[in-house]
């Protein structure tokens, strides 16, 4: 049977021609829209499932599939993975995800049907402070 190394969805990918390593960069967590609506432009979902020996001639299909808060129907995306190996690297770009409401944006990658992993990310209200921004304080500074 297949199990998951691991599921990543991020900004943007890169794969080295010469050694097939990947390279994932900004890895989604949170999202702070500066308004509401917002469209994310794109995303790269990567999975990397590996299977065991009997396996190899058997053929398999991931899917994705992507739940945006305040839309009822969630989109999938289907990729086959090629009889004769024994890992499979699935990766999927998608663009313009429309974000109208605070909430959770799910993705979420089976294998044949049966759950692999979830990634959840976290819409934040358009008033929410972003983690990185500095709060401004009454207070004095402190000296050591």
């Amino acid at each position: 049977m297949a199990s998951l190394e691991y599921f990543i969805v991020c900004e943007s990918t890169s794969v080295d021609a010469e050694n097939n390593k990947i390279s994932l960069f900004h890895v989604l967590e949170d999202i702070f829209p500066d308004q509401l609506p917002f469209m994310v432009p794109r995303i790269d979902a990567v999975s990397l499932w590996n299977l065991d020996p009997e396996d190899v001639a058997t053929d398999f299909q991931a899917t994705l599939t992507i739940t945006v808060p305040g839309i009822s129907n969630p989109a999938e995306f289907r990729m086959n993975l090629s009889k004769g190996h024994m890992r499979y690297r699935a990766a999927a770009s998608v663009t313009s995800i429309p974000l109208l409401v605070p909430g959770e944006l799910r993705f979420e990658v089976k294998l044949n049907g049966a759950h692999g992993a979830t990634h959840i990310v976290r819409i934040h209200d358009t008033a929410a402070v972003k983690a990185s921004e500095e709060l401004d304080s009454d207070m004095p500074a402190h000296s050591a």
